[in-house]
């Protein structure tokens, strides 16, 4: 995080990540959310976590029972139009996926998520607090600040047996919004903010990793 002293960007401790997929109700309508998440403040552990927005015969519950997935899609549109993060990091680095986490679970502020890979070794994700009228199926304001982290893949490892993927991580760093604004400013460069990405230097399965995180993802035209 840059203090007012201009600090360099916050970098945390590598470790190790897996990712898989999993439908707890099969013979339901249910659109999976695989994500990064649970980001701890120091950096020093890292969960994947699992969103499962359930179909609405499922619930008795009464915002549950207006939920849909045109609600969901039409509700992440609306967010692209809202928040200005997630549509600048696609003209930095190119095609995002765009996650509101634990949608409808209740009225409180939720998290959204924009995740993209670039480099053939790197994610960014940004992670925002929204606030979301269900009734309209629209976000209508932040209510935290964003925040911007960056991890490096330095081995992707493919299971032969069961399609598994799991990684081991390299550096990784944390961003607030004026070091993104800056590096927005100065086209996506990272040495403005003193970050040292490295470029032509593919980690081979980076492309099946990406493929296999958002395969369960819910895509939304926008």
């Amino acid at each position: 995080m840059q203090d007012k002293k201009g600090a360099r960007p916050k970098k945390s401790r590598p470790l190790s990540l897996h990712l898989f997929a999993w439908n707890p109700r099969p013979h339901s309508l249910t659109l999976v959310a695989l994500f990064v998440g649970d980001i701890y403040a120091d950096m020093q552990s890292l969960a994947i976590r699992i969103i499962a927005l359930t179909g609405l015969a499922l619930s008795t519950g009464a915002c549950w029972s207006r939920i849909s997935l045109k609600d969901y899609k039409k509700t992440v549109q609306s967010g692209l139009k809202v928040l200005p993060w997630p549509l600048e990091m696609e003209k930095l680095y190119g095609e995002a996926d765009h996650l509101i986490i634990e949608y409808g679970r209740d009225r409180r502020p939720t998290n959204w998520q924009t995740v993209v890979f670039f480099n053939g070794r790197y994610s960014l994700t940004l992670e925002v607090k929204v606030e979301i009228d269900y009734d309209k199926s629209e976000v209508l304001r932040t209510v935290s600040e964003p925040k911007f982290y960056v991890r490096e893949y330095k081995k992707i490892h493919v299971e032969s047996q069961g399609g598994g993927v799991s990684s081991d991580m390299g550096d990784q760093w944390i961003l607030d919004k004026t070091q993104w604004e800056k590096l927005s400013k100065n086209g996506g460069d990272w040495s403005s903010i003193g970050i040292p990405i490295k470029s032509g230097q593919p980690v081979p399965g980076f492309d099946e990793m990406a493929r296999h995180w958002r395969g369960p993802i819910v895509q939304v035209p926008h």
